[in-house]
Order: structure tokens, then C-alpha cells, then sequence
């Protein structure tokens, strides 16, 4: 459903000495996202029905592995 969005062209990086940050390029292409990510609203053409989409988390952690992430920066932090 998303080998659109997949390309490299789309993806744009953006690195700082304390973050990291890949975000997907393009009007189209990250309205297409956002619409997929967050489970909105959006006609299926251009004067075509209004459908609600599920929820699809296209990017990000699940919360047990972020969870075991935060676990894990703690850890490190203390020592």
C-alpha cells in the first residue's frame, strides 16, 4: 500500500549533535502518510466519498520496546 512512499526521493534526514530525524518529503506524499499514520479522513479521489481510514503507524516504536528503551537509557544514565 505504501511502495510510494518508500522511495529514498521522499525521505528527508535531518541529523543535530543531539537528534535524529527522518521525516517523509512532499505535499502529496506526506499528506498521503499523515492521513494513514493517524487514522483520518480523506476522499478516495478527487470529488470521490469520504472514507475514514484505520490507523497505521507507519514509523516508531511499539510501547513495550520503547519502554525497554527508556529502561535502558536509565540504566546507562545512573552508572
Amino acid at each position: 500500500m505504501f511502495t510510494k512512499l518508500c522511495p529514498v526521493r521522499f525521505m528527508k534526514a535531518k541529523v543535530t549533535a543531539i537528534t535524529a530525524e527522518v521525516t517523509i518529503a512532499g505535499g502529496a506524499a506526506q499528506r498521503i502518510a499523515q492521513i494513514h499514520h493517524y487514522g483520518s479522513s480523506d476522499r478516495v479521489w478527487h470529488r470521490g466519498i469520504i472514507v475514514r481510514y484505520p490507523e497505521r503507524h507507519l514509523f516508531g516504536f511499539e510501547y513495550s520496546k520503547e519502554n525497554i528503551l527508556y529502561n535502558m537509557l536509565i540504566d546507562y544514565l545512573i552508572e
